[in-house]
């Protein structure tokens, strides 16, 4: 390689900043596998090809690069007097014949295959012998780039042993010292963790039309952010479902795209994953950016249906999930939102809006003729509370009420106020005179108490009255 410092042409900090650039676009090397230090290479079931299954279950391992070369230590000082090394495969063999040196050439040993170490054989035996003293720290590696797993549901584990005597190497017999290392191992490569998700809030502050904005410095929007008219709900995280530290056995590289774990069972163009909740909630979309400024890909679902399909390949490129009320004038509605992979495992949370401030269910609002129902509520913080009632009804009563003027208002400070439910909404004649309603408080629940009475015109019977649950939405 040429000298970037004495390379004739450009001044020594032009050349400097080209030695920089290439120290980053320069891919770092992997390392051989040191028995001694290194934990188990974990190979990802999920991503194991018929081309990599063979005979029944048995695995074969291939390097890309020096994955899987062995490096050890001597652990023993070596002379001139020969010694000898065996290497021992359990639950695998090589699928390529040592070389006839045996170790990698050094020169600080010399070496020689003495037996086995042929494609199929489970064990070498290798001489080494030093011109001098070398001490028990030398490190010997071995060429290996191939491996059988002979049976995926235990490890390849690869034993080193030193002796004395090429008989004992042969035979197993008295040794001088012995390292046992797990080499490899089949795992799941797929977690269930693959989303970031947040909660984003609307309020009185902007009439349930906005939503309330990140306290962020100005023109700072990250994943997770609102400025009022625009929120990242959530991101779809690929690299959470990769299983820490994962390999093909193609190259025994590194799994980095999630894609690669689902070869076997997902065609990742077709649309299969799935958003689920509340589409019609806002202008909702995926974005390829964390502060969802880049193209949009709409999520739209068919009239009545709460959920829309698409591709793994498209959730991949665009993984933020995004909400725009800019051009509404209207309230945005309370949704969860989930992400199914259509994987089989459970749909992950992705995103979701709430209301800010308390809320209080009545699930029974009347006027049936001789009762009388009013709503209690105490206000107990030193401030003004603002509420509004939203009204639903079954399918026999809708379109037959209408709000009254008490659906919002204020409850004053420190004082209780009294809603007779008659100015909540008013019902048709002819049809049940019954609706539901939740309502919104502009406070935290423990500032709120409330109640629901029922009175019996005409009747000495004392008012029925029940206790209401305030919580926080």
């Amino acid at each position: 390689m040429f000298d970037l410092f004495k390379s004739p042409g450009g001044s020594l900090v032009q050349r400097f900043a080209i030695f920089l650039l290439l120290l980053i676009v320069t891919p770092l090397q992997s390392a051989p596998f040191n028995l001694d230090t290194d934990s188990t290479l974990l190979y990802a079931r999920e991503a194991l090809t018929s081309n990599e299954l063979k005979n029944n279950g048995s695995l074969f391992l291939s390097a890309g690069s020096d994955e899987l070369n062995l490096l050890f230590r001597a652990n023993f000082s070596l002379s001139q007097t020969a010694r000898y090394i065996r290497i021992e495969l359990e639950n695998g063999e090589l699928l390529d014949n040592l070389p006839t040196d045996g170790l990698t050439a050094n020169p600080d040993y010399s070496s020689v295959l003495s037996q086995g170490g042929a494609t199929g054989d489970r064990y070498a035996v290798i001489e080494v012998r030093a011109p001098g003293l070398i001490d028990a720290d030398t490190e010997f590696l071995l060429s290996t780039t191939r491996f059988r797993i002979l049976d995926i549901s235990m490890p390849l584990i690869v034993t080193y042993t030193l002796y004395d005597k090429a008989f004992n190497a042969i035979n197993d017999g008295p040794y001088i010292t012995r390292t046992e290392a797990e080499l490899a191992r089949v795992v799941t490569g797929l977690t269930e963790v693959f989303a970031e998700a947040f909660t984003h809030k609307v309020g009185f502050g902007t009439d349930f039309i906005r939503f309330n904005p990140s306290f962020r410095s100005t023109g700072t929007f990250l994943l997770g952010d609102s400025d009022g008219e625009l929120a990242s709900l959530a991101k779809f995280r690929g690299d959470f479902l990769i299983a820490e530290g994962v390999r093909k056995a193609s190259d025994s590289s590194l799994i980095t795209d999630f894609r690669d774990l689902l070869v076997n069972t997902t065609n990742t163009s077709a649309a299969t994953a799935c958003v689920i909740g509340d589409l019609s909630a806002g202008e909702l979309f995926l974005n390829p950016d964390n502060d969802c400024s880049g193209a949009r890909i709409a999520l739209e679902a068919e009239e009545g249906e709460k959920a829309t399909y698409i591709s793994l390949d498209t959730l991949t490129d665009n993984p933020v999930l995004c909400m725009d009320v800019t051009d509404t004038n209207q309230p945005v509605r309370r949704a969860d939102y989930r992400l199914d992979l259509g994987l089989g495992g459970q749909p992950a949370f992705f995103g979701k809006i709430r209301y800010d401030g308390a809320r209080i269910d009545l699930p029974y609002i009347t006027n049936y003729q001789g009762y009388r129902q009013r709503i209690i509520l105490n206000n107990h913080a030193g401030y003004d509370v603002a509420y509004k009632v939203e009204l639903q009804a079954e399918e026999a009563v809708q379109g037959n009420f209408t709000p009254g003027e008490a659906v919002e208002g204020i409850i004053p400070a420190g004082t209780v106020l009294k809603i007779d439910g008659r100015d909540l909404v008013d019902i048709a004649p002819g049809v049940p005179t019954r609706v539901s309603a939740r309502m919104l408080v502009d406070a935290l629940p423990e500032d709120i108490s409330a109640a629901v009475q029922v009175v019996s015109l005409g009747s000495n019977q004392p008012p029925v009255t029940n206790v209401l649950n305030v919580t926080t939405n």
